[in-house]
């Protein structure tokens, strides 16, 4: 679950795995692991990760299918 939004609002904001290895400071190999489900980030990681993208660290822990627009959750999404 965690992966899939890491690319779903990477590939939003049209981020490369470079660039976002560059803002964030994780390496392209362990962001590659965590699109991919075969790793996980830890809390700190989550919250770099939320900071880069200008959303809640909620946002990828949740099981809601939603997608995330300019950093905001659309009407009727939980907005924890």
């Amino acid at each position: 679950m965690i992966g899939k939004k890491l690319q779903r609002v990477r590939n939003s904001e049209s981020m490369t795995l470079q660039t976002l290895s560059e803002e964030s400071g994780i390496p392209v190999k362990v962001l590659r692991e965590y699109e991919s489900g075969d790793d996980t980030p830890n809390s700190l990681e989550l919250i770099i990760l939320a900071d880069v993208f200008k959303v809640r660290v909620a946002y990828f822990l949740r099981n809601v299918d939603a997608d995330i627009v300019f950093g905001e959750c659309k009407q009727g999404e939980l907005n924890v």
